[in-house]
């Protein structure tokens, strides 16, 4: 299978000679797809002592069965990774990835790099629904500290989407940084999230 990447930023945007995806599995970010095993890339220890239960006050009976690490290991293009993984599997298979860019008091390159992203990444998913969101609340800040800027790919799944490139517009009091988010979930994390946001 071959793998698409997401080295948009080092190379211009360009995708010469790349095979149109039909698969979220087929794309990574800094190398690193869903479906792999969080342990080609961090030790057992690593893992242990690092994870978060980000979902576990959400829901008591599932809510530890992801967890959530952060991943900046030689990264040459996100200046972060965040990693949803199975904690009930042996391997940790990896079901969820976001690569990070912060901004820093930069929303407007933000949104460029956005709409960058956005237009190449509909070459590459030729014919899939895509959908705009916003500028809106952040659902936990409904005063509008932080806003933001969403654009789905709803790619081989109706209900849910499974890529989505994200900016947030965060005010300055909050003391975070502007940020996009390129997010990839797997059906089976959409099918947990539902489980979990019920």
């Amino acid at each position: 299978m071959k793998k698409l990447s997401t080295y948009f930023f080092l190379v211009l945007f360009s995708f010469s000679a790349l095979a149109f995806a039909d698969n979220i599995n087929e794309y990574e970010i800094e190398g690193i797809s869903i479906g792999d095993s969080l342990l080609k890339y961090m030790s057992r220890a690593e893992i242990e002592n690092n994870l978060s239960y980000v979902y576990e006050d959400l829901d008591k009976y599932i809510g530890k069965d992801v967890a959530q690490i952060s991943y900046n290991k030689n990264l040459k293009i996100y200046d972060e990774i965040h990693l949803d993984f199975k904690t009930t599997d042996d391997m940790f298979e990896i079901i969820a990835l976001n690569g990070i860019l912060f901004f820093e008091d930069n929303v407007n390159q933000c949104y460029q790099k956005q709409m960058q992203l956005v237009e190449e990444l509909k070459l590459v998913f030729k014919g899939v629904d895509v959908r705009k969101e916003g500028p809106s609340n952040h659902p936990a800040y409904p005063n509008g500290e932080i806003k933001y800027t969403r654009y789905a790919f709803f790619i081989n799944e109706n209900e849910y989407s499974n890529l989505e490139v994200f900016c947030y517009d965060i005010v300055e009091e909050l003391k975070k940084t502007d940020r996009l988010t390129l997010n990839l979930k797997s059906k089976e994390f959409n099918d947990y999230a539902g489980k979990i946001y019920k």
